[in-house]
């Protein structure tokens, strides 16, 4: 209780008291300090409070292999790569084809991956972790390979409605407990 009756009157006073000259929006202050490199650093967010890796990943994707396509867009160390398949596609070149590595912001880092893919859709996916900026961050993306089979276009569409606007939406049975 003491320390809450004491932030109140530390408060209190502080909002009493003459502001200082670099306080006040109608004064001019000292100069900013410039941010340190690491604020420098962008850190793009996938959704809000999910900073991810500053790294865009293209795939150029052929017959059993992708050309990848790192674009480094802040500072990196100890970055790794990891290359994994999903729904079926196995990763047939090295898993981890980067390892501890550092990478200047603007720098591209090419890659090719070599998989095999069963019939039907499946994904190749690609995650990129190390530290950037103020902390260790990570990125994946997945690209699609292949066209989806019989099967699972019919697993898609089951329980796929359209809305009267036209939209296609997916109806998922309620949760019970």
């Amino acid at each position: 209780m003491k320390l809450h009756a004491a932030l109140a009157v530390a408060l209190v006073a502080s909002a009493s008291s003459p502001a200082s000259p670099a306080s006040r929006a109608d004064e001019p202050g000292p100069a900013a300090k410039p941010p340190t490199a690491a604020a420098d650093a962008p850190v793009p967010r996938g959704s809000a409070g999910k900073p991810r890796a500053p790294v865009r990943v293209e795939a150029a994707l052929a017959a059993g292999t992708a050309h990848l396509t790192l674009h480094f867009e802040g500072a990196g160390k100890d970055v790794s790569v990891r290359v994994y398949g999903v729904r079926g596609l196995t990763v047939t070149s090295e898993e981890r084809p980067v390892t501890g590595a550092s990478f200047a912001a603007g720098d591209v880092k090419e890659l090719d991956v070599r998989f095999t893919a069963p019939q039907g859709r499946s994904h190749l996916a690609v995650q990129v972790s190390g530290t950037f900026g103020p902390g260790p961050r990570s990125t994946v993306q997945s690209f699609a390979v292949g066209e989806p089979s019989a099967a699972q276009k019919q697993e898609s569409a089951r329980g796929t409605t359209r809305t009267p606007t036209g939209e296609q939406i997916k109806a998922l049975p309620a949760q019970e407990k």
